[in-house]
Formats: structure tokens, C-alpha cells, sequence
């Protein structure tokens, strides 16, 4: 079995399973079933398990997973309201389905997208989940170990994963008949136009205590849709619903198709096999319309789409919860480590400073004991570093003028001049004349030029020449020039010094 991906969706009672893989370049809905499920959460580690069941049983090798709710206990819900900014809609929403009594008083999690209904008012649609079942629903997902950061709350965002009306201004209809409830979504392009809630959802069709007036029943429940219908009609005059997308377990579907036929005006279709575009279904599997529930959020990532609803609103902030107390318990840990291996560290340095400072202090008092027993031969020692001193002080060392040469000269020029002040002219005669000339910004470089002349080993009688001053970028700039004669030079122009 090829890599692929996982899409579950999550009913009252029915664990329903799609797997798509890639096959010759194409995506390809290779297995697809259903299981019956506990999952009202009770009972912890029921998801987990089935789950890894359907991965065994059918030998797939998903690498992620997709989760599409389908549960009475979601609230999908729209209201008219008067135009807000994002600020005072984000404020008014939470407090609109604190209203609601299945969330009053609980914590709960929510998303909500906003339509233009008039120049007024707009028409918002709002999503909201109980926090400990979202809490439960996520942990039990996470359990199996595979990548998973996709919820959708369906029928959310199923209408822009079917194929798109030929006229592009065509208003269309999904008819989303899940187990305890049902959803018909009137939408045209991107925006939703109305979203109807039944409490009537395919266990009470399909229930034995209505068989004897199944028909009635149907008939009254389609005449819920045909009255919205109606409604729709008066609201927007110009955009009737043209056409309507029924998805309904295959067991009911037909019979449902039937009834919407005889009692609305609208053409009805039920979502088949070649309903989603860029999807191929494999002969092996048996097609369920229901199935498009837990392909939604899957078909956004082979089609790289964003979703009108964002498919990890309602997992980021667990998953920023886990991290956080994940880190919490990292950082504890790093803090334990780093307290102990630092006491640790600090004991085994102060006992080898101990150690050393008692090594330098023997080491001190062996070298005055040696001192001691040793002062003859010291003596000795600076005796003759005295008599080596003045032996070096009487030497002399001549050259003969006429073979110095004048790179040596500029070596030692070079080797005096100060880091701050730049060599401009040089010139160095056969008599042993020097010449510099040179840059600088401070005055004091050029002293300080003078003075190392005089030190060096190879020149002497450094004195000043000229000093022009200009400025460049606004700033003053010294021109100098210095004289210096080669050592020994002066003394054979002039004669021998006389005592």
C-alpha cells in the first residue's frame, strides 16, 4: 500500500474512513468504509482504538490525517447582524452563542466568517464546539501517533470541493443529512446565503418506529427545505436555487433524492463517484455519498486550496497549549539539570582551586629555599650581566655610507611610523639625507614621527621640515615634511667629535 492520506469523519454512533494515495500521478480514493463506534468520549482511548484498527485491517500507511465532524453537538449557526468592524464582531460573537443553551455555561471553542447580506447588516456565520470534547477529540486523534493538525466541522466547507456551476452567477444548494441532524447550505460563488439546521437526521428516517409513516415523515421534512427554499426566494429574487447537492448515507439517499424531486423545483443530485473534481474512485470500492464528508478536508491539501474556514483554527490552540506545557516541563528539567550539574561544577572547581592555590604556595616557598641556598650563583650571574652590558656599550658597529641602501632606510621608516599617519613622499640621498613627507589628521603623530626618528637605530637629528595645513570632507588635514640624517653621516662631513 502506497503512502497516502487518512480522512475520518466523527458521527454520533459511525466512524466512517477515506484513503487517498497517489497512483500514477493522480489521486486515487483507494479504501473507504465504516464502523460503529462508541464515541461519546466516555470512555477514553475508544477513538485511539478504533482508529488503529481501521490502519491495521486495511494495511495503510498514512502520512497524516484529516477529521471532519459531523455531530449535533457542533453548533453551525448564522444571524444577522449590523455592520461591525473585526474588533466589535469579535467581541459581539462570543456573547451571541453564550446564548445559545446547549453553551451556556461551559467553555467552548469558535470561528465565524462574516457575508454581506445588505448595506446594513451582514450575515454571519458562526461555528462553535465544546471544549472538552474538542480536548477529547484531539488527545484521542494524537494517541495514534500520526501527524494530525486538521479539523473540519462539516458541512463547512464541503461546497468548494464540488465541481463549480457552468454559469458562474448559478445559485446552488447542499442538502447534508447526518445522524441526528441535518444541513441545507444555500450558497452562490464563495458567499453563503442562508444555512438551515432540521433536527431531523437519517436515525429517525431509517428509525423501525417510523416505518409505518415513513413517507408522511419525509414529506413533512422536505417541506422544511421547500419553505426555506421559499424564504430564499423572497429574500433574493433574483437568485433562486437552480440546483441541489444531496449527501445522505446510500442506504436513504434515494429514497431522500426521490422526495426533494416530487417536492421542491429544484434539480437534485446526489453526490456520486465522479462528483469531486481531481479524485478518482478505485472499482474495489463500494461508493457512499457520506464519504465526501471525510474527504473535504483532505481534497484542500492535494488541491493546495484555502479553505473558507481554516482547517487548523480549532487544533492550533491545544497544540499551543501541549507545546507550552510541553516546554513548561522541558524548561523545569533543563532547570533541575543546570541547578545540580552547576553545584556539581561549582564543587569540583572550588576543591581544585583549593588545590591549586596550596600547589603555589609550596611552589612559592621552594623557590625562596632555593633562592637561599643559590645566592652565590646569582651573584655571580649579575655580575656578569653588568660586565656583558658595558662590553656591548663599547663596541661600535660602522657600515660604510656608500653601501647602505636605501630600502633599508625606508624599512626602518616604515617600521616607526605611527598607525594614524600616512607616508606620502620619501627621499634618501647619497650623503645621508633623509626626506619625509607624510599625512595626518592629528598634530601630535608628527612629534611623535620626530621622536622615533631620533630612537631608531639606523637615523638621527629628526627635526621639523614644513607643515601645511588643508581640509578634506570638513576636516583638517596636516601636510609635514621631516629631516633626518643617516648615523655616522654628520660625523664624516664634519670631521671627528673632538673630547
Amino acid at each position: 500500500m502506497e503512502k497516502g492520506y487518512l480522512g475520518l469523519e466523527i458521527g454520533e454512533k459511525i466512524l466512517r474512513f477515506v484513503y487517498v494515495a497517489k497512483q500514477k500521478g493522480a489521486y486515487v480514493l483507494s479504501r473507504a468504509g465504516e464502523m460503529e463506534v462508541n464515541l461519546n468520549f466516555s470512555s477514553a482511548g475508544a477513538l485511539t482504538q478504533a482508529i488503529r484498527m481501521i490502519v491495521e485491517k486495511e494495511e495503510l500507511l498514512p502520512k497524516r490525517v484529516f477529521v471532519a465532524v459531523s455531530r449535533k453537538d457542533v453548533l453551525i449557526h448564522q444571524q444577522l447582524m449590523p455592520k461591525m468592524n473585526a474588533a466589535e464582531l469579535a467581541e459581539v460573537v462570543p456573547g451571541e452563542i453564550e446564548k445559545i443553551p446547549f453553551f451556556y455555561n461551559q467553555n467552548f471553542e469558535y470561528s465565524y466568517t462574516a457575508f454581506m447580506h445588505s448595506k446594513e447588516k451582514d450575515r454571519v456565520l458562526l461555528v462553535a464546539v465544546a471544549q472538552d470534547f474538542l480536548k477529547s477529540l484531539i488527545d484521542e486523534v494524537d494517541a495514534t501517533k500520526l501527524p494530525f493538525r486538521d479539523i473540519e466541522i462539516s458541512p463547512l466547507n464541503l461546497k468548494d470541493i464540488l465541481p463549480k456551476p457552468l454559469k458562474a452567477d448559478r445559485c446552488d444548494a447542499i442538502l447534508v443529512v447526518q445522524e441526528l441532524c441535518s444541513y441545507f447550505c444555500i450558497y452562490k460563488g464563495s458567499n453563503y446565503l442562508g444555512v438551515y439546521r432540521s433536527p431531523v437526521g437519517a436515525q429517525q428516517i431509517m428509525s423501525p418506529v417510523n416505518a409505518h409513516h415513513q413517507e408522511q415523515m419525509l414529506a413533512t421534512w422536505v417541506g422544511e427545505f421547500s419553505r426555506v427554499a421559499k424564504s430564499h426566494l423572497v429574500e433574493h429574487p433574483q437568485t433562486p436555487i437552480e440546483h441541489l447537492w444531496l449527501v445522505a448515507d446510500k442506504s436513504i439517499a434515494l429514497m431522500i433524492g426521490t422526495q426533494l424531486n416530487k417536492d421542491l423545483d429544484i434539480t437534485t443530485e446526489i453526490i456520486n463517484s465522479e462528483s469531486v473534481p481531481n479524485l478518482k474512485v478505485a472499482d474495489s470500492v463500494d461508493w457512499n455519498p457520506s464519504y465526501v464528508n471525510a474527504l473535504t478536508p483532505l481534497m484542500y491539501t492535494i488541491n493546495t486550496k484555502k479553505p473558507l474556514f481554516a482547517l487548523d483554527h480549532f487544533f492550533a490552540k491545544f497544540q499551543m497549549q501541549k507545546y507550552v506545557m510541553l516546554l513548561m516541563v522541558k524548561s523545569i528539567i533543563f532547570l533541575c539539570v543546570l541547578v545540580f550539574g552547576m553545584g556539581g561544577v561549582n564543587y569540583f572547581v572550588n576543591k581544585d582551586l583549593a588545590m591549586l592555590k596550596e600547589e603555589t604556595k609550596q611552589i612559592s616557598q621552594d623557590i625562596q629555599l632555593l633562592s637561599q641556598q643559590n645566592k652565590y650563583l646569582f651573584d655571580q650571574k649579575n655580575e656578569y650581566l653588568d660586565v656583558r652590558k658595558k662590553l656591548l656599550a663599547q663596541a661600535s658597529y660602522v657600515k660604510e655610507i656608500n653601501r647602505t641602501s636605501w630600502t633599508h632606510v625606508l624599512a626602518a621608516i616604515a617600521t616607526e611610523l605611527p598607525t594614524e599617519l600616512s607616508l606620502t613622499g620619501f627621499r634618501f640621498s647619497e650623503n645621508g639625507d633623509v626626506q619625509i613627507k607624510g599625512d595626518t589628521f592629528d598634530i601630535t603623530n608628527i612629534a611623535e614621527l620626530i621622536r622615533k626618528v631620533d630612537q631608531s637605530s639606523i637615523l638621527e637629528g629628526g627635526k621639523f621640515d614644513f607643515l601645511k595645513e588643508k581640509k578634506q570632507q570638513e576636516v583638517k588635514l596636516f601636510n609635514f615634511g621631516i629631516q633626518a640624517n643617516l648615523k655616522g653621516k654628520k660625523e664624516e662631513k664634519d670631521g671627528p667629535k673632538k673630547d
